[in-house]
Order: C-alpha cells, then sequence, then structure tokens
C-alpha cells in the first residue's frame, strides 16, 4: 500500500507495489479469482477487512491503494469502511472514472489510487475533505510513496533513485528489472529503502506485480515474511 510503480514499455503494462504495514497485522492471502457483482477480478486479500490494496479485473484494468493523500493527515478514532473495501466497490463498475467523481467518501480515511483503467492512467486521491483526479500520459514510467510514511524528502530522494534505476535500463526496465528494483532498492537504509523494517514493527509484508501483455495478465505475490512467491497466470476476457 505504500510503494507503487507504474511502467508502459512497448506492449507491456507493469503495475508493482510494496506493501508496507504493521507486523501484527494478518498476512495476505495470496492473490485468487474473485466475482464481483459486473465483473471478475484477481487480488489479494488483507483478512483485516477483507479488503485489498491491489487489484487486476478481467479485462485488464488495475487499480492500487496506497494510504493517505499528498500530505501526512492526523488520523481519527473511527472511519465508516476500510479503504481496502472502497477499492473494490470504485472497481466493480463499467465505468470506474465516472464511480469516482461521484463516489461519496465521507467518514473514510485519506488514500490515494493509481488506476488504469478505460485505456487511460489516473490518480485519484481523497484527503479526507475534497476528491482529486489527474490523468498521467499513458507512455511513461511513474513512482508514488505513500505520505503516510515517508516524509516529502524521502518521496523526493525515492523520486530520484527510480530515475536512475529508469536511465541504468535506457528507460525501458522489463518486469524482473523492476522487481528487482521494488526488492534491492537501498537495503541498507531499513528506514525508508523500498524493502523496509522499522524496528520490527512497520515492515515491508508482500510485493505484488501485474503484467499486462499480448492479452493475458501475469500476476506475481511475493509474502517476504516467508519469501514464497506465487504466480497467477490468466488470459484477459
Amino acid at each position: 500500500m505504500c510503494t507503487v510503480s507504474f511502467c508502459k514499455v512497448n506492449d507491456q503494462v507493469i503495475v508493482t507495489s510494496n506493501r508496507d504495514e504493521h507486523i501484527q497485522r494478518a498476512s495476505a492471502i495470496a492473490p485468487q479469482k474473485f466475482t464481483l457483482n459486473t465483473t471478475h477480478a484477481y487480488y489479494p486479500v488483507d483478512p483485516q477487512a477483507n479488503g485489498t490494496w491491489f487489484c487486476v479485473k478481467q479485462n485488464g484494468e488495475i487499480f492500487v491503494l496506497l494510504n493517505g493523500a499528498e500530505f501526512k493527515h492526523i488520523r481519527a478514532a473511527n472511519y465508516k469502511k476500510s479503504r481496502g473495501l472502497i477499492l473494490l466497490d470504485l472497481l466493480d463498475n463499467s465505468q470506474p472514472i465516472l464511480e469516482w467523481e461521484r463516489f461519496n467518501l465521507d467518514q473514510i480515511e485519506p488514500f490515494t489510487v493509481v488506476a488504469y483503467t478505460e485505456n487511460k492512467l489516473q490518480q485519484w486521491r481523497w484527503d479526507g475533505s475534497s476528491k482529486s483526479s489527474k490523468e498521467l500520459p499513458i507512455n511513461g514510467c511513474y513512482i508514488w510513496s505513500s505520505a503516510t510514511l515517508y516524509n516529502a524528502e524521502t518521496i523526493t530522494n525515492r523520486q530520484v533513485w527510480f530515475n536512475k534505476f529508469l536511465q541504468e535500463h535506457d528507460g525501458k526496465p522489463n518486469a524482473n528489472d523492476i522487481i528487482q528494483f521494488h526488492t534491492q532498492t537501498h537495503l541498507h537504509d531499513p528506514m525508508n529503502g523500498l524493502i523496509i523494517n522499522r524496528n520490527d514493527t512497520i515492515l515491508t509484508k508482500n510485493v505484488t506485480q501485474c503484467v499486462l501483455q499480448n492479452n493475458k495478465i501475469t500476476i506475481r505475490h511475493l509474502d517476504q515474511m516467508s519469501q514464497n512467491w506465487y504466480e497467477l497466470m490468466e488470459p484477459m476476457a
């Protein structure tokens, strides 16, 4: 939920996410296929609320959640609904962009969604009082870091690391290159590297990646605690 990258390289779309959570939060269930009201989708499950942070619709649309909006917020005592369930509500619609515009987010904790939907790359943010949306050029590479865990200086540093990584790969990294970036960058810095471990309290628990190519969905999912990798491959429909 806390670091996301998007790259469109030639005929591939590659979306990768690192999920940083409290050590006591239950381990996620590996990605599998689910039937929603209007679509089929593939996603890992956070057992705490039965929501998710990374979801791929059967048609190849991808939605990834980050905690927080542009700036770190003060948490309220209670919220109406888990953000991981809100993500499922948003994507379970034939027109997710329109659904975002009309969706009521009152009493929902701030979040960011990176959405590859309707052949567009969207950034949606809710800061607790207002929504924003931004469409980004589809042919490029981007990185997001959660404002709830990383201050402005660290977010800028991570962008610099990502830019250097892209330069080293001539702006065209493949899926394995991006996994390496998400799992090996600044391992000497467990506070702010891509894989974190903050005093055995907050740590990276999962790395999840989806690759779209040739009308095929490939999802790779790492349980960082057990070091087990899971892979799912399905045709788009």
